[in-house]
């Protein structure tokens, strides 16, 4: 293996040794100190038929080395796995290139000062591991990965975070878990329209935006068209930006969980289709910076310490209300805690659905206004005790009006005189507002009138409530009806 590397290039000492380890069943690294290798003895080591046949079966080593140069490993064929640990890379040379790459495992473990990664279209047979600090973008675009893809604890840095990604992975089909579990990240994260098979994790990670905008929501992290196989976890994890989601679909759970101390998230779950969301306080963004709409779930857990369970709920759901009103996120919501069989929860957000919702036209703010005695329509029974109060604020008044002599007879004017009063004067109230209904003392009496020597004043102002009594029972029982047959349902 050494003569084939000296027939290309002219090897230092430490090359040699090196390329020496590389055939033998030994890993490659330096004992007391790095050995410094330039980066094209290592492209031609994983690169060239001759040296590839006498490699072992336990793969390629490279450890404690120092890597001159740019390594270039674009369109290699590796049959065996590559490994690449606790080197240091040159800040100044291009990125590491393993683009169209064929490999059977790859792992970049504990390396710094990586000048980013052109990884577009590569193939890896199992896994692919980075766990390494990255001084510009990672470039995953079309990658097919046959099992896990580890960030865990990578530290993925850009010069400029307000034009690039850390990490770019479009379109990229991985068959098992993507873990960035403690990763560091000072700039996008962009997965839009990646497959993942297994879950989504980015436990106890730090993501944070240097730049920020006022006026929008900088994308912290995108799987807008993502389809993930189980959950989407973030526990522990600091998110200072916009985590996007929308029309992703997640076979399990999303969950945001206890999230950092000064987090500061705004969420995008607008079209997000998945099996569970479970979410805290912490999680919660501010009023108009969360997206609901199209987010579809078959059960909710939200979890907020000391405040009552419908405040919760109705606080999400009204945190994603901005400009653009959306009926969606309420109706959907109550129609999944319903099932769970808190209706009356449920139907708290049907109501503030309507409350919500901005008022167009004149006519749209008097069905509102009507209709709010019946609960929009979710709770006709508002309207029954609305019914009862005035009932028997009628009975309060007919029963003074009756002692002062007001109520008369209609047939003769005479002050009535009634056997059992309180009774008579109960369904006295109840007649005189029910419309269509007649109970048989309605239309025996009447307030009197002025030219029968009371005092005026008192006359009128009984007939004033009188005639509110009427129009009340007409107002409140028919549109006690229509929200009753779902006709005022707003």
């Amino acid at each position: 293996m050494v003569k084939a590397a000296r027939s290309r290039f002219e090897l230092t000492a430490d090359e040699v040794a090196v390329v020496q380890r590389v055939g033998d069943e030994q890993r490659v690294e330096g004992s007391q100190r790095r050995l410094a290798i330039r980066a094209d003895v290592i492209a031609f080591l994983c690169k060239n038929r001759d040296t590839l046949a006498l490699v072992p079966t336990r793969g390629l080593y490279f450890e404690n080395l120092v890597i001159s140069g740019t390594l270039d490993l674009s369109f290699a064929k590796l049959g065996v796995p590559l490994s690449i640990e606790n080197c240091q890379f040159d800040r100044e040379a291009g990125r590491l290139s393993l683009r169209q790459g064929n490999f059977l495992s790859l792992s970049i473990s504990h390396c710094t000062d990586l000048p980013g990664i052109n990884a577009r279209g590569v193939s890896v047979e199992h896994s692919l591991i980075f766990e390494s600090q990255c001084l510009a973008e990672i470039d995953l675009k079309n990658a097919d990965i046959g099992n896990d893809l580890y960030f865990e604890g990578a530290v993925l840095e850009v010069a400029d975070p307000s034009t690039r990604s850390c990490l770019y992975g479009r379109n990229a089909r991985i068959s098992g878990d993507v873990i960035l579990d403690r990763a560091t990240a000072n700039a996008r994260i962009d997965l839009q329209g990646v497959s993942i098979g297994g879950m989504f994790s980015a436990q106890e990670a730090r993501f944070d935006l240097p730049v920020k905008n006022e006026s929008t929501d900088a994308v912290l992290l995108d799987l807008s068209g993502a389809t993930v196989g189980r959950e989407v976890d973030f526990e522990d994890t600091l998110l200072n930006g916009l985590v996007r989601l929308a029309d992703a679909d997640v076979t399990k759970t999303v969950r945001l969980h206890r999230l950092a101390a000064g987090s500061r998230p705004a969420l995008d779950l607008s079209g997000l289709n998945c099996s569970r969301l479970a979410l805290d306080a912490s999680a919660r963004p501010q009023r108009g910076h969360l997206k609901l709409h199209g987010c579809s779930f078959s059960d909710i857990n939200l979890v907020e310490a000391g405040e009552p369970e419908a405040v919760t709920y109705l606080n999400w759901v009204r945190s994603a209300t901005s400009q653009r009103f959306s009926e969606q996120p309420y109706e959907h919501l109550a129609s999944i805690l319903k099932k769970q069989g808190k209706d009356d929860i449920g139907r708290a957000l049907l109501i503030a659905k309507v409350e919500d919702s901005p008022t167009r036209t004149a006519v749209d703010a008097l069905m509102r206004n009507l209709s709010w005695m019946v609960g929009y329509g979710y709770s006709p029974l508002r309207a029954v005790w609305l019914a009862l109060a005035v009932i028997m604020l009628g009975f309060v008044v007919f029963r003074t009006a009756y002692q002062r002599g007001l109520l008369v007879v209609k047939a003769n004017n005479a002050p009535a005189k009634l056997k059992t009063p309180t009774l008579t004067l109960l369904m006295y109230s109840v007649d005189v507002f029910v419309p269509l209904v007649d109970f048989g003392v309605g239309p025996t009496y009447v307030p009197g009138k002025v030219d029968t020597g009371m005092e005026a004043r008192e006359v009128t102002l009984f007939r004033i409530y009188y005639w509110f009594h009427v129009a009340a029972g007409w107002l409140i029982c028919t549109v006690a009806v229509a929200g009753l047959t779902g006709l005022l349902r707003v």
